[in-house]
């Protein structure tokens, strides 16, 4: 299942400006600039703008998503994150809002429980093997980091035939696994394919393998 997303809008600077006044954030900071709601569906948002040589002043907004909360299938999502964004921010800015496949998705998280003979010999060899100490110890996995174009694999015991399994998927990551063009954005890859049971279980049976343990 998905954990959580992050998704990047490139806004006009009215409905830039707009949003920063609605949550009393400063328009002209070029970072450092977000919000954070307590338990909601999305729960930051990050805006941010850069001056290009090349493209010229750019706005964008990211925004944080606790995907589990929408509790709703993927292929409903769009409607759902559409509906709460009319609710999160009002009809006048949603109305020059980015369409679905407009949106880059940068990051995502997949989680997922593994059948294996036995968790504890799974583990060892791992540890032995592929793994670091901080892929395998829950409480360490925050100390885990790779760059992005490389996916943070996590895993640890459930149970004695059981491991729970987590993908950490930079933009950079999804666009070496996923290698149609038309599906990439700039930092990442358009919602409706990266939001795909089809496109999850074939990242994660691609890391079950990669790392030698059972799928």
């Amino acid at each position: 299942m998905i954990e959580s997303i992050k998704l990047l809008h490139y806004l006009n600077e009215s409905t830039y400006k707009k949003i920063c006044l609605k949550f009393g954030l400063n328009y002209q900071k070029t970072k450092d600039n977000f919000i954070c709601f307590e338990a909601r569906k999305i729960y930051r948002i990050d805006m941010f703008n850069i001056s290009y040589e090349q493209f010229g002043h750019v706005w964008f907004m990211d925004l944080h998503i606790n995907f589990p909360k929408f509790d709703c299938p993927y292929d409903k999502f769009e409607q759902e994150l559409r509906e709460s964004c009319y609710e999160l921010f009002g009809e006048e800015i949603m109305a020059d809002f980015p369409a679905y496949d407009k949106i880059a998705c940068g990051f995502i998280e997949f989680s997922n429980l593994l059948k294996v003979e036995n968790a504890d010999e799974t583990l060892n060899r791992l540890r032995g093997g592929k793994c670091v100490r901080e892929q395998l110890e829950r409480p360490l996995w925050s100390e885990y980091k790779k760059p992005h174009g490389t996916i943070e694999f996590c895993l640890c015991k459930e149970n004695a035939t059981c491991l729970f399994a987590l993908a950490r998927c930079h933009g950079t990551a999804l666009k070496k696994r996923i290698k149609d063009s038309s599906f990439h954005g700039p930092v990442g890859i358009v919602p409706s394919k990266i939001i795909n049971e089809d496109t999850e279980k074939e990242i994660m049976t691609w890391l079950y393998k990669n790392y030698g343990v059972s799928a």
